[in-house]
Order: C-alpha cells, then structure tokens, then sequence
C-alpha cells in the first residue's frame, strides 16, 4: 500500500497513524505547497478507522488496542504543515520535518497549538526521522549520514556515518537501527536515553462511596500502607475509605474530596510519606482542612489559617470529648476518622437545668450530669440517675479544680463549665499548686491534720498530712491525693485527725505504764526502736528517743515530754540510716556524739562527709558492729548508749 502506518501512546491511549504527505490536502500559496491533514488520518480508534466510509486497508492488528476515540471527529485542517516521515509523540505534543521544506514541527495535543522552527540542513525531498526523549535524529532518504538536533533545530550535528543507503531509522530494543533497501536491519552504536519517567497506573472512573472492585481494593491497600485507613481492604469503597482518603488528600495538598481520581492516585502511588498525628506547634494544609471540618460543625478555632495554637488544641478537645473520644487534643487517625466520617457530633449549645441539684436529687438531669463527671474522671461511681454523697464528692472535685464554688451541688455556673471543658481529673501530688490543691489543704486543716495556712502550694507539710489522713482513714499514704483520697476527704464521714494527747509526766528510764507502752509504739511503727513494745521504759527506748529526738529537731536527751510527744502523733517521717553525703541536725548529734567519744575531731557541722564517714567505721569496728560507715538503728543505739 502506499501509506506509512504507526501507532503512537499519547497518556495512556494507543492511536492510529497515517504518516504519509499524499493523505493531505494540498493547495498552493505564492508558489509554495502546503499540505493539511484531515482527521481521517491521524490519531485514529480501531473503531474509526474500520467503520470510515473510505477506509484504509493493510494495517495490521498486532494486539495493541487504539480504543480511545477522542481525537475520531476532531479536524486538522488548519494547520499548515504535514505529518510526514517518521514522527514522535514526547511530553504531550507530536513533533515532525515538514519534508518539502526540512523545517520542524509541533503541535500540542491538548492545545492543538503548533510551532514551527528553523530550517534543518543537510537533508533532501525524503527524510527519515526517529525521537529519543528530547532529540531528534534525522536522515535523508538514500543517504548514509545520521544528524541530530534538539526539538528546534538547534544543536545540529552528525552523529553517525554508516555503510548502507539508509531507508528509514527507529529504535529497537535500545538502540537505534537504521533499514535499508532490501529490508535489512542494521543496529547503530547510538543508545536509547532512559527516559527515567515511571509509568503509573490509571483509574478508569472517579471513585467514591458505592464504589466496588478491584480498582477500589488497591486504592485501599495504598492507603492501609501509607497508615490512612486502619479498616479491612475489601474492595468495598465506605465511609472509612471515604475519611482516609480526606486524610491523605488534606496532607498532599490535593483537592479534598474524598473522591480518588487520577490526580490522588497517582499521588498515593509517588509519595512515601506515611500519616502522622496533628498536633500543637504544627501548621500547613492538613491543619488547615481540619480546621475547616471543624468550624463547621461548631468547634471555635478562631482563625482558619493551619496553625495549630491554643485554640485549636481546645477545639479538638472539646471534638473529641463529644464524639467519645480519648480528649488529649491531638488528631490522630481515630480521631479525623470520625471527623472526616459520616457522622461527627457537632458542638452543641450549653443546656440549663431547671434546678440546683443536690443529694436526693433524682432523674435524667442527674444522669446526665453524672456521665459527665464520669467522662471527665471525677466519678467512678455508676451512672444511675441518684444524687448520692459519691456524686456530690465527685462534684466537689470538679467544682475545685474548675476554680468554681465548693459545696458539691451542680447548678447552671458548674453544669456549663461541665460542658464545655475537656479538662480532666488528674491526681494532686507534690510540687503542685493552684485552687485544687487550695480546696484540699482547707479540709485537711478543718479535719486537724494541717496546722498552716491553705496557700495552694502542695509542699512537703501538705504531702505529709496528706500520708497522715491516708492512714488514719485506711487509704495507701502515698501522700498524692487521686480519687479516692478525695472522695473520702470530700464524702461523708471522713475520719479526723485525733486530739493531741499530753502526757501527766516526763518519762524516762525507769518509767513503766500504758503512756510509756503507747510511746514505744510510736517509736516502733516510725522506725526507732526495734525491742519489744513492754510498757518498760529502758536504754533501748531511751536511745529510740534520742534517735527520734534529733531526727526531728528536738531537744536531744532521751525523755519523752510533751513536745516530744505531740512531734510522735503528727509526723509520718519515719527513719532512714545516715550515710554519706546527708546533712542536717540527726547528722549533727551524731557528729557531737562522736566527737565526745574521741573518734572525730573536727567539728559537728552537720554535713556527713569522708571524715564523719571513716570516725563511724571506727566507732563500728571499736564496738563488733558491722563496718559499713552508715548510721543505722544499731549503730546509733549503741553510740548513744555511751
């Protein structure tokens, strides 16, 4: 046949060809002919090219499908060039020679705008012509020279002298071959440039909810891997896919849909960056959509601007609060799962109630109020509609960590903070401060086991009435105040620190009774003495005492008055050995008595230091104890024996 055919891919699309000058029209301006094709002839479907009324015959179906019929009815005509010689499809547009006037050609396929570019050299009627990436090699028929130049022209040379009449040029299998005359194929030394370009899949359709297949099931598993979608890859496309998709489209900067088209799914298919949790100090597009969900459902987040401030912590929160999620203020997957979902919880308006509620209270309000204080960690309690003394604690401790009123009744000022915050429960312990701590110390005052004043400042003296009350009230003293604690110190009957007993006399050595059995006790339970409890004032009590007296900076001598004794009923400091590197005034009496004894010469500072240290290994070796240079019970027994 006298037509030259190929099939050219433009995207993903093959289409048929017809290559050569005698399908155009031809009409002559000024001398010069100019040659237009018509769409019969170029990029042509399998379907247009067997059903055209003048059809073209001897091409040959090789397997590849041309099913694409966009360009079947689109006219050519306008365009003063041929497609002529063996023309290349790159990045988007079909290059050509003109061979009547050896000049190069280009027509955008998505534009159908055209360029025309110099004038090539060293060529003839005929050319031959084959693309690589972005250069051209040409050749005239008949010849035996290969030039090449880029797509306009420039950067014309010769890039290969064969031995054979070359009849046309093309790659294969990588390199670039030349045929002659006789139909034999001749392969050049001129390598095909890797493209480097990765070819990636397309979808046939947008997908989105209902969606169903294969197609869907991949998508899926992009997302599972990429850690969007924590839910089974089905093929099925739901809500779940749905809110990853939206998650994955918000962190790609893509056009949040929650549809996948081509542009998302290449997307999935290029980026190796996996989900991460939103969260406080972090701005951009991800931020910014979430931002935008929640506006829309009510949540303040002050500015839409993607930046994850205060406010927008807030608003998280409170999201999450609603929708029965874990309120820590960071968006995680669960979290923008139900947000980008089918159906979030908006933020609702601040309801009333119509009564103050308090103890005896019953009813759906109460109910109400008590899963509430249960979400937010003041209540462990059932949620059963009675306003019992657990739920007033429970309120008393909300209403003191919400620097509210103090009286364990709900009304509307505690009911709407109880709404609106997303603050909750957190055990009181040392170091901290504020109207919690405030409120605690205020009770632990009118219960008698804090003597200072209510500053808000959880220190050491508070830690330890804290560990007194525990005690007393058959709680673990750990001096950290969690629910339970609280709920016994804000409930019904907590049990009172006891009035300080006074004794009728100064007991010492020698002593006998139930006063001395009662301070043998205290002595024991705190560490101090390690005889029998026998109502026998002896040395061992006496040393006990001394111990006790310098431990908590008393006056030291061994007998029990009632300073002493008021000391032994509050505290809850109880003994620990004295070693090196401690200071304070048991350390002092213990260097005095040393220093009395001859075993340490320098003086009684305070501070147990090498020095203090090597005087008690004397004083143990001198005496059968255990030479270890630590102050124990035994030790200090002994030494204060002396």
């Amino acid at each position: 046949m006298s037509h030259a055919w190929n099939l050219i891919k433009i995207g993903d699309s093959y289409y048929h060809v017809d290559l050569t000058w005698d399908d155009g029209t031809m009409h002559a301006d000024s001398g010069i002919i100019y040659y237009n094709v018509g769409y019969r002839y170029f990029l042509l479907s399998d379907e247009a090219i067997t059903s055209m009324s003048n059809p073209h015959y001897g091409w040959e179906d090789i397997g590849i499908k041309c099913d694409n019929t966009y360009y079947d009815n689109m006219s050519l005509h306008d365009y003063d060039f041929v497609f002529y010689g063996t023309g290349g499809y790159y990045d988007g547009v079909w290059h050509t020679v003109d061979a009547f006037r050896s000049r190069l050609t280009e027509l955008n396929m998505n534009t159908f705008e055209s360029k025309t570019y110099q004038y090539l050299d060293n060529l003839t009627y005929f050319c031959t012509y084959a693309v690589d990436k972005d250069t051209i090699y040409y050749a005239s028929l008949g010849t035996n020279k290969i030039y090449s130049c880029d797509f306009t022209g420039a950067n014309s040379k010769l890039v290969a002298t064969v031995d054979k009449e070359i009849h046309a040029i093309g790659f294969e299998n990588g390199y670039l071959n030349y045929c002659c005359n006789d139909y034999t194929v001749y392969t050049t030394d001129i390598k095909k440039t890797d493209s480097g370009e990765v070819q990636y899949d397309k979808l046939d359709r947008v997908l989105t909810v209902g969606s169903t297949g294969d197609d869907v099931k991949k998508v899926q598993q992009y997302l599972k891997n990429l850690g969007y979608l924590d839910s089974v890859v089905d093929g099925s496309y739901g809500n779940a896919t749905k809110a990853a998709v939206i998650m994955f489209q918000a962190n790609e900067e893509l056009n949040v849909s929650g549809d996948v088209d081509n542009d998302t799914y290449t997307k999935m298919q290029q980026t190796d960056r996996k989900f991460g949790a939103l969260k406080k100090g972090m701005n951009g597009n991800a931020v910014k959509v979430m931002q935008t969900y929640l506006a829309k459902l009510g949540y303040n987040v002050g500015t839409v601007d993607g930046g994850f401030g205060s406010v927008t912590v807030e608003a998280v929160k409170k999201f999450q609060s609603i929708n029965g999620l874990y309120s820590d203020g960071e968006a995680g997957l669960k979290t923008l799962a139900v947000l980008y979902g089918a159906s979030p919880k908006s933020y609702v308006e601040i309801k009333t109630l119509d009564r103050t509620l308090t103890v005896g209270s019953t009813g759906s309000d109460v109910k109400d109020v008590q899963q509430y204080l249960k979400n937010l960690g003041y209540l462990d309690s059932v949620v059963d509609g009675s306003y019992g003394n657990a739920t007033k604690a429970a309120a008393k401790i909300f209403q003191a960590n919400e620097g509210l009123y103090v009286d364990g009744e709900i009304g509307n000022a505690s009911y709407k903070v109880m709404q609106q915050t997303s603050k909750k429960f957190t055990a009181l312990k040392k170091g901290m401060s504020g109207n919690a701590v405030k409120v605690m110390q205020t009770y632990l005052i009118n219960l008698g086991y804090l003597d200072s004043v209510a500053d808000g400042g959880f220190g050491a003296v508070t830690e330890a009435a804290l560990k007194k009350f525990q005690s007393v009230n058959g709680l673990y003293a750990d001096g950290e105040a969690g629910i339970k604690t609280l709920k016994v110190l804000y409930g019904v009957s907590p049990k009172a620190n006891a009035d300080i007993k006074k004794l009728n006399r100064t007991l010492k050595v020698g002593s006998t009774g139930s006063d001395v059995k009662e301070v043998q006790q205290y002595l024991k339970n705190l560490g101090y003495l390690d005889s029998v409890v026998d109502g026998s004032y002896g040395n061992a009590t006496k040393t006990a005492a001394k111990i006790f007296q310098a431990n908590e900076n008393l006056y030291v001598d061994g007998e029990i008055g009632n300073a002493s004794y008021k000391v032994m009923q509050q505290t809850s400091k109880k003994f620990t050995a004295l070693k090196n590197g401690m200071s304070g005034n048991a350390v002092k009496v213990m260097q005095t008595y040393l220093i009395n004894l001859g075993y340490l010469d320098s003086v009684a500072d305070g501070g147990f230091g090498a020095v203090t240290k090597a005087a008690v290994i004397k004083f143990q070796k001198d005496n059968g104890l255990y030479a270890d240079g630590e102050a124990g019970i035994k030790t200090l027994s002994v030494l204060y024996m002396k």
